[in-house]
């Protein structure tokens, strides 16, 4: 799977190849479904499902950006 990250001080950016497998649909790990393969994870990540975050047509699900940790 991968993400991009979106830098507002470029156009386009490199997509980030996420390492690790996918977890199972039947089984889903608590929280954020992405967190056990995403590098900006934290403790959070696994306590709540992320909140809808954005404007303009450009919206993400993460707990981090919520906080403004995500780099």
């Amino acid at each position: 799977m991968n993400i991009v990250k979106h830098d507002t001080n470029q156009k386009r950016r490199e997509v980030q190849l996420l390492p690790g497998a996918l977890h199972s649909p039947l089984s889903p790990p608590s929280g954020c479904v992405f967190r056990i393969r995403c590098p900006e994870a934290t403790e959070l990540c696994g306590q709540q499902n992320p909140t809808k975050t954005g404007s303009m047509g450009h919206h993400i699900y993460c707990s981090n950006m919520n906080l403004g940790t995500l780099s």
